[in-house]
């Protein structure tokens, strides 16, 4: 337990220690707990087991204290991380091939540790820009990372053998020195030939025939993908084809509303409801994920409410335009002020003229005469 815990109070308005918290104070975002000399292990199961802490924390510093045992796979499940700092604890066992699952996962320290196994799980992980593993008992063979993604990477005192991968020239020989059995650049230390033994002519003719075959089959293996490809490529412009061809018969809400007598007669009361439903549940989702970032519809109207095939209702324009004032009246422009672009009480709003439209059937402006008004 830190210092100046209390599980009766609340960490983020009662301002634990390490403990930061988002702007609202209500969800846990980072805990910095390095050079606190903890001890005991790491209880990955219970930190993202835990539903809403998972969802919020990115990241975790712990370097510098005493903490021993191994890693849960568990530890996937926090899959904000962004930032995972283990250094010099007593960390032991293997890393967990569960990190590939880490998927914004960007800085990794497990140096300084008594990690033991070898690598291949982590390196999977996508978007990785720092790794570092130095001074642990890690072995074998250094696998195929995005070098090219990454600006720090060490891997020095370990028991790593073989060749290193192709670095691309970004890291020096430091990075991966107190390794006795590697070889290969950018260190000094060449790696072995393949030994050379029996008839020359007799293997360089075996070589031959060999590479020749294989050429045809990767000719073979080549014009198969590319007749899938095509395949491929045909079914998806049929389908984009038939979608708007949907998309074009059924309309949008507007003109189901409002178009010619036969399309109204057979948007009855009860796909009305259902259109009314679907439209308040999505926009309900859209609102509660994007309102950290401040992106609304803008224009959320009858006439961007499209029908597919089915005649299930889809919003469109999300995000693409700002809120037009002179549509929702003179109403609107008082709730929502200047900033009616991003204010999320614009896209209410049109939801609710939206539902005048299905009940009355009649459009938002007509002959001077305003539908909300």
């Amino acid at each position: 337990m830190v210092t100046g815990w209390n599980s009766s109070l609340d960490p983020c308005k009662n301002h634990w220690r390490g403990v930061t918290c988002d702007q609202k104070n209500t969800s846990v975002t980072k805990l910095v707990l390095f050079g606190l000399n903890l001890n005991g292990t790491l209880d990955a199961t219970s930190l993202c087991n835990t539903q809403a802490l998972a969802a919020s924390i990115v990241a975790l510093f712990l370097n510098g204290n005493n903490i021993g045992g191994g890693i849960s796979a568990e530890i996937a499940k926090c899959k904000q991380f962004t930032h995972l700092y283990l250094s010099g604890n007593q960390f032991s066992g293997s890393l967990p091939n569960s990190f590939a699952m880490l998927g914004n996962l960007k800085r990794l320290d497990t140096s300084r540790n008594k990690f033991s196994g070898d690598l291949t799980g982590l390196s999977r992980i996508s978007g990785l820009t720092m790794f570092l593993a130095q001074d642990n008992q890690l072995s074998g063979q250094i696998p195929k990372f995005d070098f090219s993604n990454l600006d720090q990477f060490n891997v020095s005192n370990n028991n790593f053998s073989g060749p290193i991968p192709d670095v691309r020239g970004r890291f020096s020989n430091s990075s991966f020195s107190g390794n006795p059995e590697l070889c290969g650049k950018p260190l000094s230390k060449e790696c072995p030939s393949l030994p050379l033994n029996g008839d020359n002519n007799s293997k360089s003719k075996s070589k031959d025939q060999t590479l020749m075959y294989t050429g045809y089959v990767v000719l073979a293996f080549a014009c198969l993908v590319l007749i899938i490809f095509k395949l491929c490529n045909l079914k998806k412009r049929k389908e984009r084809v038939e979608g708007l061809e949907a998309v074009n018969k059924n309309g949008s809400v507007f003109m189901l509303l409002h178009g010619n007598n036969q399309m109204g007669e057979a948007f009855d009361w009860a796909s009305r409801l259902g259109v009314a439903a679907s439209i308040v549940d999505t926009l309900a989702f859209m609102h509660r994920e994007l309102k950290e970032y401040g992106i609304v519809h803008g224009n959320l109207k009858s006439s961007n409410i499209l029908m597919n095939k089915n005649m299930e209702p889809c919003i469109s324009e999300y995000g693409l335009m700002a809120v037009d004032s002179d549509q929702y009246g003179s109403y609107l422009a008082n709730v929502t002020g200047t900033s009616a672009s991003r204010d999320f009480n614009g896209d209410i709003y049109g939801f609710g003229v939206i539902l005048l439209e299905l009940l009355t059937g009649k459009m938002v402006q007509n002959n001077g005469v305003d539908l909300a008004d």
